[in-house]
């Protein structure tokens, strides 16, 4: 059977060797990013696998609820702290958006 990898270190191709037994599995993607680029969860949807994507970049969160329509797609940030955060967003790397804002500060 062949497994296609889209995340970047193949991190999918370990799981899928411990997982790959299950059908119709359910994954939680915290800070999802994109739907296929350097995905971990792809490969598993492909493999009619299904799951919640949270995500607070508003070019990913639209992009997987384009893509994947079998999964529950939530546009927000999972912090342990109370009250507002700042989400820094960078246009130039969209897969980097920090919630602190010291570390935002080194990045820029």
């Amino acid at each position: 059977m062949q497994f296609v990898s889209y995340a970047k270190n193949f991190e999918n191709v370990l799981l899928w060797g411990a997982l790959g037994q299950i059908e119709n599995g359910f994954y939680i993607d915290t800070g999802a990013n994109s739907p296929d680029e350097g995905a971990l969860t792809r490969a598993f949807y492909d493999k009619v696998w299904h799951g919640i994507n949270i995500e607070a970049n508003p070019r990913f969160i639209t992009e997987l609820s384009d893509r994947r329509l079998g999964d529950k797609n939530l546009g927000v940030a999972i912090i342990a702290l109370e009250g507002n955060i700042q989400f820094h967003n960078f246009v130039e790397n969209p897969g980097l958006a920090p919630l602190n804002t010291d570390v935002a500060k080194t990045h820029r």
